[in-house]
Order: structure tokens, then C-alpha cells, then sequence
């Protein structure tokens, strides 16, 4: 505002940064000039599509990417993401992470367990934000593999313990990758 000589408005995403001259005339003519810089502070990266809770099946392999719009920088920086779990200690061992496909891969323990991950963005600046979720690794079905094996042995109660088993220990499959 030239009245006021007060500067206003809303700095774009994608600035880096301003440098602004200002021109001062008097009525005779006669000018002066300064020129300063103004820093336009960088947004962080935003979680623009939270990655679903997976099941994954104990003793299988896994490889899951992260879908392609989970985050996004409001400038449009580059992203780079690591991935840990929840509590900041490193993946188990089983467990690989690849940044550059935003990839999980390894193959699970025998065991069911939980766990629980978080991928961390991070933008060119510094700026970060992470996401959490939580891999499930479901027991595998030894009991519905020895059921059918006692049923095609012979076994007069293999039908009824077959049909109870598969019900309890059907296990979910996991997400479809990415």
C-alpha cells in the first residue's frame, strides 16, 4: 500500500523466498531505493492418505508398497522415508524397508505377533511428518492343515473338527499391494 507504505498478502507454496525493492520519489523528482529479502518459511509434508492396519500371514513374504499419494509437500519438494517401528527402534530383521519404492519385504516369523510401524517424509527443507499402522502377522493354519490330514486318514470326527477349525482359524489375507 503506497499510502500506508504496509505490505500484505499470502505468499504462495512455492516461494522460496522474496526480494522486494521499494522506490521512494519526492515531488522534485529525486529518488531512492532499497532492496531487502524476505524468507517464506517451507510447509512440512502432509499425510494425504493414511496407509491401512495389515494382516500379513506368519512364515509368508511380504511386499508391501505404500501407496503413492500417502504423503505430499505443499512445495513440491522431494520426499525421502524411512521406516521404523512406532516406539523409533529399528524394523526386526525379518523386516526390510526400501525408501526408494517405499517398499516393505522380508518374510514373517512362524509366530503370530503385532506390530507397529511408522514411515516417516521427509522434504528437501528438513520438514517431516510420519504415519503409523500396525502389521498384524496371523497364526498360520497348522490346525486346518492337521484336520484335513486326520480327515482323509479316517478319522470318524474329522468332518465336525474340520468345519469347527475353519471357521475359528481362517486367516484374513493381506491388502492387495499398491
Amino acid at each position: 500500500n503506497a499510502t500506508t507504505g504496509a505490505f500484505s498478502g499470502t505468499v504462495p507454496n512455492t516461494a522460496a523466498g522474496l526480494s522486494i525493492k521499494v522506490t521512494a520519489t519526492d515531488l522534485g523528482g529525486a529518488s531512492s531505493s532499497e532492496t531487502f529479502s524476505v524468507l517464506t518459511p517451507a510447509a512440512a509434508p502432509v499425510l494425504a492418505a493414511q496407509t491401512a492396519n495389515q494382516t500379513w500371514n506368519s512364515g509368508q513374504a511380504v511386499n508391501f508398497t505404500l501407496a503413492s499419494n500417502t504423503f505430499t509437500d505443499p512445495q513440491k519438494e522431494t520426499l525421502t522415508y524411512t521406516a521404523s517401528q512406532a516406539n523409533g527402534t529399528a524394523l526386526p530383521a525379518w523386516l526390510k524397508f526400501n525408501g526408494t519404492t517405499d517398499t516393505f519385504s522380508g518374510t514373517t516369523p512362524a509366530t503370530a505377533a503385532s506390530l507397529s510401524l511408522r514411515v516417516t517424509a521427509t522434504d528437501t527443507s528438513g520438514l517431516s511428518i510420519s504415519e503409523a499402522f500396525t502389521a498384524t502377522i496371523a497364526a498360520a493354519a497348522s490346525q486346518l492343515t492337521q484336520a484335513i490330514s486326520s480327515l482323509t486318514s479316517g478319522s470318524g470326527s474329522g468332518s465336525s473338527t474340520l468345519t469347527q477349525l475353519a471357521s475359528v482359524s481362517s486367516p484374513t489375507l493381506a491388502s492387495p499391494v499398491h
